[in-house]
């Protein structure tokens, strides 16, 4: 990777928080919007990311493996959820 890629990355980051830090000093974010969108990041963008870069640098059978990985990690998901209404109920 380029080291000037990686200086321009930096500073669009920088720029972003930067904006992020002004408009919560003059109230334009709230508490409650900041939560929210730290949520989404946290919950759907960063994974949605990591799953792009993924599958853009993975060949055909790597890519059957991932979808293979995604479909385990539901999953177990699923099944956890599952737990949480019937281990109550057992105990």
């Amino acid at each position: 990777m380029d080291f000037s890629n990686i200086i321009n990355q930096m500073i669009v980051l920088f720029m972003i928080l930067s904006v992020g830090y002004v408009l919560n000093k003059i109230d334009i974010l709230d508490d409650f919007t900041i939560r929210k969108m730290s949520s989404f990041v946290v919950k759907v963008s960063s994974p949605a990311l990591i799953i792009s870069v993924m599958i853009n640098n993975a060949s055909r059978s790597e890519e059957v493996n991932l979808l293979f990985t995604l479909g385990i990690a539901f999953f177990t998901y699923f099944i956890l959820i599952l737990c949480t209404f019937l281990v109550p109920k057992i105990f």
